[in-house]
């Protein structure tokens, strides 16, 4: 998945700036890493649903007191348009998270979060189709990784 979105151009003219958002991205990773890691857990004990319930209304009220502590005004949930994009982007990530969830109960975590987490692939391939944009051959080789690592993992767990 690397390899779908690095850009080694840049990293050979040593373009690559690194800053705090580059230590909070390696804190993300590290929280989404322990996350995923454990909640299959919670999702053998007591199924699917509440794990993701629990996790999404937990996030509220994180997510309240961030805005208070930066003191981020909110003065209109439509302006510009934006209210139908962030309501199915809200839609489809708790669709996606509840599918998810389900999936790991029923399924293989090993072969169902590599799945899941292939999405840097899915967006070079759909910027390609949708907006022509131009697949390097290091995304290909990421996007030819990415599907035989899910396939393998998919025949190993077999």
């Amino acid at each position: 998945m690397i390899f779908s979105s690095l850009n080694f151009n840049e990293l050979k003219n040593r373009k690559v700036k690194v800053g705090k958002e580059i230590i909070l991205s390696l804190i993300a990773m590290a929280c989404w890493a322990l996350y995923w890691t454990f909640i299959k857990i919670p999702i053998r004990e007591v199924g699917w649903f509440w794990p993701g319930y629990i996790n999404t209304v937990a996030s509220i009220p994180a997510l309240y007191l961030y805005i208070k502590f930066k003191k981020i005004k909110i003065t209109s949930v439509n302006k510009h348009g934006a209210f139908l994009p962030v309501f199915f982007n809200a839609a489809l990530l708790g669709g996606g998270s509840l599918s998810f969830n389900y999936a790991l109960q029923n399924g293989l975590a090993a072969v169902v979060a590599p799945i899941a987490g292939s999405y840097p692939t899915l967006f070079a391939v759909l910027a390609y189709i949708a907006f022509r944009d131009k697949i390097t051959r290091v995304q290909l080789a990421g996007i030819i990784i990415t599907l035989l690592g899910i396939v393998i993992l998919s025949i190993a767990s077999a």
